[in-house]
């Protein structure tokens, strides 16, 4: 049997209380920029930001954006981010 180790670090905060920035450098920050670009519906940096294994399921090049309403925009920017989970 296999032992996987895993780290828990509590946030605790809103989507909000973070910057709109393209950074990938930690799972945090990942996980940031990837609700940012849902929230802003930016269909042109999926590609980019996705790990190699699922990049070609996100088409490539200027798309357009994609409207997200105020309730969706404002229920993401609210959201709580408890913790994050390192495998």
């Amino acid at each position: 049997m296999t032992t996987v180790n895993s780290q828990s670090i509590v946030i605790n905060k809103q989507l909000k209380d973070f910057e709109d920035t393209f950074d990938l450098s930690t799972p945090l920050k990942a996980g940031i920029t990837f609700s940012y670009l849902t929230l802003n519906g930016n269909k042109s940096l999926w590609h980019d930001a996705s790990a190699s294994i699922v990049k070609e399921y996100f088409p490539q090049g200027d798309l357009p954006n994609t409207p997200v309403g105020k309730r969706y925009k404002s229920y993401l920017l609210n959201g709580v981010i408890k913790e994050v989970n390192v495998y």
